[in-house]
């Protein structure tokens, strides 16, 4: 409605303008009339300036916040040119004698050249209003992002992690941050599996420290199948390559997905003929029995035979975390019951409310465990790679992990 408001004033007080200039001609002056020129400058005045902050009040409206003034001035002076252009040819084209021809193009020739100044000048600011948004700290009003009391409260209840999360940050850096020349699939899925994982953790580490522990959960859950995945591959590794060709059929049940909702050429031909003929290279393997009597087969939901949770058993010890890195996350992570239940408190009236405060104990537990998770991912690198540079850090780590948790590591 403002933004209507403003476009009914600018436009109200452009005819005015336009208006008190064909009525100018026939106003008279006499010699001498201070008074009546005083009156006729205070009525252009007043036009322009209520022109000048309508306009500028359009522009702020539009999200614009830096030299709005300057930016109004050239908008509005661009199009007073494209009006002199406009009167230009009409004297050029209109009047049938030399003299309307040379006055119409010496005007369109003024007119154009202002206009074109007028343009790079609104171009300039509009590029300064963008890299000042991108360097100041700017947000919206009464939006935060991120709770100050929370960081407060997180850095209280955790001092020993806020004070080792160096430690934490040297041990990444050592496994993550390197050149690697992979031999085998298995090397670029563990490492890879391993990158993903830090970068889960820091999301997790990121909603707990504003109170979102729920939120952290749900971020565990990838984390975890990701790390069991890679402790998996690594001792499984002749089954590495299931898992990578198994993308082909992720990417075609992906793309079926997009032709069902979208309609058949969502995607490109050619693109879908390439999907489809990796799809046919592949699901051969994939297929498993369907019906033990009658011998049909399906295609299978995953690269591997195994199950999740039988998979996690026979990755070592990361197994041990599944109830807490997979059971508990998944409530969360799906629409269950107990999604709903673990956010009810009951109210005095002795009905049910939702509790939407900070979830610190659970944003305790969840980072609790994804330091356990990435601990064991650490651990992976070294062990797979030879990482001898990376024993002392992750000593230490292990070390801050007892005293932070007082717990063992996975």
């Amino acid at each position: 409605m403002k933004r209507v408001t403003a476009d009914a004033l600018i436009a109200l007080f452009v005819l005015l303008i336009v208006g008190a200039s064909s009525q100018a001609g026939r106003t008279h002056i006499e010699p001498g009339d201070v008074a009546g020129a005083l009156g006729v400058l205070t009525v252009y005045l007043l036009l322009f300036v209520g022109l000048f902050y309508s306009g500028r009040w359009r522009m702020k409206l539009s999200g614009h916040n830096h030299k709005v003034g300057r930016q109004t001035t050239a908008v509005i002076l661009f199009w007073y040119s494209l009006l002199g252009i406009l009167i230009g040819l009409v004297a050029a084209f209109g009047e049938r004698d030399m003299f309307g021809l040379v006055f119409g193009a010496v005007m369109v020739a003024i007119w154009s050249g202002s206009a074109y100044a007028c343009k790079r000048w609104l171009r300039r600011l509009r590029a300064e209003e963008r890299g000042y948004l991108a360097s100041a700290d700017v947000r919206p009003s009464g939006v935060q992002f991120g709770f100050e009391e929370e960081w407060a409260e997180f850095a209280k209840t955790n001092p020993i992690f806020m004070q080792r999360f160096t430690n934490l940050r040297t041990a990444l850096d050592t496994a993550l941050t390197r050149t690697e020349a992979t031999r085998e699939p298995v090397d670029r899925v563990v490492y890879f599996c391993g990158r993903l994982c830090a970068e889960d953790f820091f999301e997790i580490l990121l909603l707990c420290g504003n109170g979102y522990g729920v939120g952290g959960w749900k971020i565990l859950r990838g984390m975890y199948e990701r790390a069991v995945t890679a402790r998996y591959l690594y001792v499984h590794p002749g089954e590495a390559e299931a898992f990578l060709d198994f993308h082909p059929i992720a990417m075609h049940k992906l793309a079926k997905a997009i032709e069902d909702t979208m309609g058949r050429g969502a995607l490109p031909s050619d693109r879908m003929q390439k999907v489809e003929a990796e799809y046919q290279r592949v699901k051969d393997r994939f297929m498993v029995t369907d019906c033990e009597r009658c011998g049909t087969k399906r295609l299978n939901h995953t690269w591997s035979k195994l199950d999740f949770v039988s998979m996690a058993k026979a990755a070592g010890d990361i197994g041990k975390l599944i109830v807490p890195a997979y059971y508990l996350p998944l409530r969360h992570a799906h629409s269950t019951v107990g999604a709903i239940l673990d956010r009810l408190e009951a109210s005095e009236s002795g009905g049910l409310v939702f509790n939407s405060g900070p979830q610190r104990e659970a944003a305790r537990d969840a980072l609790r465990c994804a330091h356990e998770v990435l601990l064991n991912v650490l651990k992976l690198q070294s062990e797979h790679f030879a990482l001898k540079s990376l024993d002392a850090p992750l000593q230490v780590c292990n070390e801050d992990f007892r005293d932070i948790w007082g717990g063992m590591t996975a």
